[in-house]
């Protein structure tokens, strides 16, 4: 209530309400049946249209207050109407109704991008520093897929939630929907690339969640963000989490592979050993990407899926950490379990959690794959065909995370070879190597981009020939 209380009010004439909540009007006489009228022509014509631009105008605010939640009304507060005057308004700015329904219509929603929930916008009452900070993370969105840099609007809502979030500190009471507005922001600059910047904003966000008692003191709803900004934040930084791991019970449904599946993807422990820490990692995200698909009837609820993503990303970065206190750089970049879980994090962020991918975390990812790569033993991945499958299925997330930058013909040159040895020479034959690795509807989008790039490589060779 005090940040809604800060925004200025504007007050609105009476005429607004007149006819639609009867304030203020006069009864009105049951008209008779009239005329046709004639079309109107000249100054009556352009009058009716002023009328009509006018009409439309002091509706705005209530089509894009109804817009955000179509269904659910923002002002519902234990089932009671509390503003039905609508006199509570969204501070909007250049671009923000073009990004409101960016988010509605484009963006992914849900617990799979991002953990951001599909409600976000139902405390937007009692934080409007969250409205600022979901509007600036879904302006990058927008903005990277249109290939443009920081646009006003953009500016404009990281403006707002900056200054939101330091009110509500300078008034000294840490809500849980002002550390979750925090943590929005740090997810947004991690995927600008704005790395120092997040470093910045995380020490404040450990000191906010510590004021609440620990990760587990902070609300539910909100803390899928939280997690969500801590894990990115330290697998940039290549350092441990900075909030304890969150613990929940898996049935046996959650966790076990449909029998359909089974059948079809090649072994982890035949590739890399019965030891190996990659396989549980392997077994989470093909339970995952079967949740996600229809075909092997096996779906998990919101909250199941939402715990998976997160255990499998927490594990992920504690075997990350593994690898680099036990090796040196040099053993470190030749492992195959390091290069697995780098192509494992890929998968996560580029197919399950969809990321944009002309984020410079995912830049920054494959550029880590492609060092990994140089540095492997090419006689061990090539002793027999199931590696190299393994290999083929890790250059083609190395292609999806840098499908927008130059880098990607890299992996297109690694990948042509490998094909051949495989004797996969058409798209159905490639889709279906990859497949037995570990597979998502979505894939289908990068593999459709890798043919055409594949495709264009080829003519340009034979044009230079």
């Amino acid at each position: 209530m005090a940040a809604a209380a800060a925004v200025p009010m504007k007050e609105k004439p009476q005429r607004i309400f007149e006819g639609k909540f009867r304030v203020g009007s006069k009864s009105r006489k049951q008209k008779k049946p009239s005329k046709a009228k004639r079309p109107t022509t000249g100054l009556e014509k352009d009058r009716d249209q002023d009328s009509a631009n006018e009409v439309q105008l002091m509706n705005t605010h209530w089509l894009i207050r109804q817009s955000l939640m179509p269904d659910k009304n923002l002002l519902m507060r234990g089932g009671a109407f509390a503003d039905p005057y609508d006199s509570f308004q969204f501070p909007l700015g250049p671009e923000s109704q073009k990004f409101i329904f960016y988010y509605q219509q484009v963006y992914a929603v849900n617990c799979i991008a991002l953990n951001l929930s599909p409600d976000c916008f139902y405390y937007v009452r009692e934080e409007l520093a969250m409205f600022h900070a979901v509007m600036y993370l879904v302006s990058l969105d927008h903005n990277l897929k249109y290939g443009l840099t920081d646009s006003p609007g953009s500016l404009y809502h990281g403006r707002e939630a900056f200054r939101l979030i330091n009110e509500g500190l300078e008034a000294g009471v840490i809500r849980d929907t002002l550390i979750a507005a925090v943590s929005i922001v740090i997810s947004r600059e991690n995927l600008a690339g704005q790395f120092e910047d997040a470093r910045i904003h995380m020490k404040g966000l450990e000191l906010m969640v510590k004021a609440r008692g620990g990760i587990e003191g902070v609300e539910p709803a909100h803390r899928g963000v939280v997690t969500w900004a801590d894990l990115s934040y330290s697998n940039v930084w290549k350092c441990k989490p900075s909030f304890s791991q969150i613990t929940y019970k898996a049935t046996k449904g959650d966790a076990e592979l449909p029998a359909k599946l089974k059948n079809k993807v090649v072994s982890t422990e035949g590739a890399f050993g019965v030891t190996s820490p990659t396989n549980s990692i392997f077994r989470s995200l093909r339970r995952i990407s079967a949740a996600l698909s229809p075909e092997y009837e096996a779906p998990l609820d919101r909250a199941a899926m939402s715990h998976q993503i997160y255990g499998t990303e927490f594990n992920l970065l504690n075997l990350q950490n593994e690898f680099i206190e036990a090796l040196n750089p040099a053993e470190y970049l030749s492992s195959s379990s390091v290069l697995m879980n780098t192509a494992a994090y890929i998968y996560l962020y580029l197919i399950l959690r969809e990321l944009p991918t002309k984020s410079k975390l995912l830049l920054k990812l494959s550029q880590q794959l492609r060092d990994g790569l140089e540095m492997q033993d090419e006689g061990w991945w090539n002793a027999n065909p199931e590696r190299q499958r393994w290999l083929l299925w890790v250059l083609f997330m190395g292609y999806g995370a840098a499908s927008e930058w130059h880098e990607k013909w890299w992996f297109v040159e690694k990948m042509e070879p490998l094909g051949a040895s495989l004797m996969v020479w058409t798209k159905d034959e490639l889709e279906s190597a990859l497949k037995g690795i570990v597979w998502e509807k979505s894939c289908a989008e990068f593999l459709e981009t890798l043919w055409k790039d594949i495709s264009q490589r080829d003519r340009f060779e034979l044009e230079l020939y």
